[in-house]
């Protein structure tokens, strides 16, 4: 039962008293009987207008029916405020305002003890504010005060686990309401607030159905309905692609009627498993459309209603795929497992996850053994730090795959070389899930590498050898001068101390002269010493021009002898290079030498060039021939070790020069020229080269 009022209003104030306003009573015995007719008509007028098929529409003339109350009543405001069941929303549906300079209207959430009171389902009843209002009532005092309101009456009615408060506010002047005014008002709640929770959930119940014909719409599964003993209720299909007969057709009939024998007797024994069940039956059949072999997978379960709601779906493309997904399994597996080099699956923390036959092999341990262990524990400790940054560079996802060759120990102790291929394989999120590794083993190809690298060396030391053999031939006359000089001089400074005067001037001119050949000879020596000496060569600037004069000087005899002459043209304030002399001067020597055997059988002239050039980053030695030259797809091969052209030759004087040149970080190569012969270029950098050394 709800309270009536929860306060008790003062007597009225007689008219023309002091106060903030008149009292005036609505529904008393002083009220006349055409406003008590006014608002008994307006009641029946609330209910027919609102008692309508449709809910929707009758809530939207609401706040016109809310003014026509306020046109009854003598008030200012009308507000229906409507409250979550747990009190935790609150909002103001429905308001009428007399005029707009009365202020906003109160949110109940900001009258705490209002609330409260409607909360309990009861009437606040208020005709003198703020004189009726509790002690507790501090919040609403003080909004009174502010907007200026006389009267109050709140109505709370319950109604579908919501609470409809239904506020009358005076702020002109105030009102006393009479339980005959309070009972009709609480009725035009009840009415308002049934009619809104009838709205509320008419909307509800048209939303589920939406969804419901949403779902249905979206479903692209087959939907029927049977009835425990295998009558077709209801059937829900967007197209017929699935069904052997029109959907309409299905209703009424027996599962016996439509099916196949065997297919009939599948629906019959799950419709009786799914009546008896709490669960969902499921099973799987296959049957022919159209020609086409479908398979289909059925879902039973019972309604509250005890009809059994059955939902099909076609997996022929879900078994298409899973078959093509099955074959595609087999042949990874069998590549896999039989591959010739080493296949992998190893975890983000590197552990060996899967490994085949060949990766085994590759290392000496059993697959259990691999398994047990991670790819960290096998690797060189040299290799491991650069193996560990890709490894984390593919995990932040900067890269899918990387390559690198590294060492591992095998089971036996030894450690084998692989080029190893890893990617990084992710899931839809692209989050790393495992690596696929592939193994392949390069440890012949080192160790003959290794040995093709140190023959190389060997040859290069025996190649200098053998030229070193021809240089010392030439330098032997060389030496002669330097030696005659010095026997020369000092023959004649013994002429002259055999005398008894002695020109003091011109003996000292002779020792100065004998003290000069002999480091001439010394430096040709320690030249010779210093290529026929394996190991690192000394870098110091060269000048490219004062080179190729002493190498013209110490390969005049070998010219002389073979009828061959020696021109140059060198660049005027050609740069200086960085490099080791000894071995240049191997290379220039080397390259006239060459072009003088290759003249030298020569009918016509028998010239050789040699000519230095300046370019933007590099200074240029050619060495031109007249001699008959090299078939074009030669070119490219004159470098290689033990390929020659001619008869007597080993093969190995441009292949030391090719070898000099990028010991010095410089490209050599050959042109044929125009008028015959062959042209050999080299290119050396500024800077100082790299040595391989």
């Amino acid at each position: 039962m709800l309270e009536r009022n929860v306060t008790v209003p003062p007597e009225p104030e007689a008219e023309g008293t002091s106060g903030p306003a008149s009292l005036r009573t609505c529904g008393s015995d002083s009220d006349t009987f055409a406003e008590v007719s006014r608002l008994d008509r307006f009641l029946l007028d609330l209910a027919h207008g609102l008692v309508l098929p449709d809910p929707l529409a009758a809530t939207r003339p609401l706040d016109g029916l809310l003014q026509k109350v306020a046109h009854v009543l003598p008030i200012d405001r009308i507000i229906l405020w409507e409250v979550s069941p747990a009190g935790s929303r609150t909002f103001q549906s429905h308001l009428w305002v007399e005029h707009e300079e009365l202020g906003p209207p109160p949110e109940l959430v900001d009258l705490p003890w209002l609330a409260g009171q409607c909360r309990r389902e009861r009437i606040v009843n208020w005709s003198r504010v703020p004189d009726d209002l509790p002690a507790a009532a501090w919040a609403e005092s003080e909004f009174a005060r502010l907007t200026g309101v006389s009267s109050l009456l709140s109505i709370p009615v319950a109604a579908d686990s919501m609470l409809y408060v239904l506020a009358f506010i005076a702020e002109r002047t105030r009102v006393r309401w009479s339980r005959a005014t309070v009972e009709r008002l609480r009725l035009a709640a009840m009415i308002l607030a049934g009619t809104l929770a009838r709205s509320r959930t008419e909307c509800s119940l048209r939303a589920s159905e939406a969804r419901y014909r949403a779902i249905l719409q979206a479903l692209p599964d087959l939907m029927l309905v049977l009835s425990p003993d295998g009558i077709y209720l209801e059937c829900h299909r967007r197209d017929d692609s699935e069904l052997l007969l029109a959907p309409e057709s299905f209703i009424g009939r027996r599962v016996d009627d439509v099916l196949p024998g065997e297919l009939a007797q599948l629906f019959r024994e799950n419709l009786a498993a799914a009546a008896h069940s709490q669960g969902v039956v499921e099973a799987e059949y296959s049957m022919n459309i159209g020609g086409e072999q479908r398979h289909y997978e059925l879902r039973m379960v019972q309604r509250d209603d005890g009809a059994i709601l059955c939902l099909v779906r076609n997996i022929s493309e879900r078994n298409r795929a899973a078959r093509r997904l099955r074959e595609s399994e087999e042949r990874f597996r069998g590549a896999f497992q039989h591959s010739a080099i080493g296949i992998a699956i190893v975890g983000l923390d590197g552990r060996w996850l899967q490994t085949n036959r060949a990766n085994c092999r590759l290392l000496g341990y059993s697959e259990a053994e691999l398994l047990a262990s991670s790819f960290q524990a096998l690797t060189h400790p040299d290799d491991l730090e650069l193996n560990m940054k890709y490894l984390r560079r593919a995990l932040d996802g900067e890269i899918d795959h990387y390559e690198l060759e590294k060492r591992y120990f095998r089971k036996d102790g030894r450690i084998i070389w692989a080029f190893v291929t890893v990617s990084v394989v992710r899931d839809e999120q692209g989050q790393p899930l495992y690596f696929v590794s592939q193994l392949q083993d390069l440890t012949e190809r080192k160790q003959a590498q290794a040995e093709i690298e140190r023959l190389r060396i060997e040859l290069t030391r025996v190649g200098r050898g053998m030229l070193m053999g021809q240089l010392t031939a030439s330098l032997a006359h060389e030496l002669l001068q330097p030696l005659t000089a010095i026997a020369s001089n000092a023959e004649a400074c013994q002429a002259w101390l055999a005398r008894k005067r002695c020109d003091r001037v011109e003996l000292r001119q002779a020792l100065a002269d004998i003290s000069a050949s002999c480091a001439r000879g010394s430096a040709i020596i320690e030249n010779v010493r210093e290529l026929l000496r394996n190991r690192p060569a000394k870098r110091e600037p060269v000048s490219l021009n004062r080179l190729a004069e002493q190498v013209q000087e110490v390969a005049r005899p070998e010219l002389l002898m073979r009828n061959v002459r020696a021109l140059a043209h060198f660049a005027p304030a050609l740069p200086e290079i960085t490099g080791n002399s000894i071995e240049l001067q191997q290379l220039m020597l080397n390259l006239l030498l060459n072009g003088a055997e290759a003249v030298e059988s020569s009918a016509g002239t028998r010239e050789v060039l040699i000519e230095t050039s300046s370019r933007a980053d590099a200074v240029e030695i050619a060495v031109h021939d007249s001699g008959r030259g090299v078939a074009p797809d030669m070119l490219d091969r004159i470098f290689e070790p033990f390929f020659t052209t001619k008869a007597g030759g080993m093969g190995m004087g441009l292949t030391i020069c090719a070898e000099i040149v990028r010991r010095h970080g410089g490209t050599i190569w050959a042109e044929l020229n125009a008028r015959g012969g062959l042209t050999v270029r080299c290119a050396l950098p500024r800077g100082l080269g790299p040595s391989s050394r």
